[in-house]
């Protein structure tokens, strides 16, 4: 996948002692956010030619738009952190009202 591809190619430039952060938003585990998803025929994409877990979302904060989104939960994080031969360092939720919209990972060689 092009994401897995990306965390392999951020994992080659990784310095011994470096670490990569990575943020996933887990609007899928929060209702105020989940009605904000959009079917891709709205904006003439064919689902089919999308990877899994690929999303777009309405976007209304100072206009009107739509935004693609990658979905990663924790496991699907971790899969994608070992086969790209990184190690999570640590893992923890923060953010929005409910203190866990962003699902954070620290990440090293």
């Amino acid at each position: 996948s092009n994401r897995q591809r990306l965390l392999e190619e951020m994992a080659n430039h990784l310095r011994p002692d470096g670490r990569i952060v990575v943020s996933n938003w887990q609007f899928l585990t929060n209702p105020r956010q989940q009605h904000k998803i959009l079917p891709w025929e709205s904006v003439g994409i064919d689902p089919s030619r999308l990877e899994s877990h690929d999303f777009l979302l309405s976007w209304g904060r100072g206009g009107s738009g739509s935004r693609y989104v990658a979905y990663l939960d924790r496991e699907a994080m971790n899969e994608a952190a070992t086969s790209a031969g990184l190690r999570v360092v640590n893992q923890f939720r923060a953010d929005g009202r409910e203190g866990d919209l962003n699902l954070y990972t620290i990440l090293a060689s």
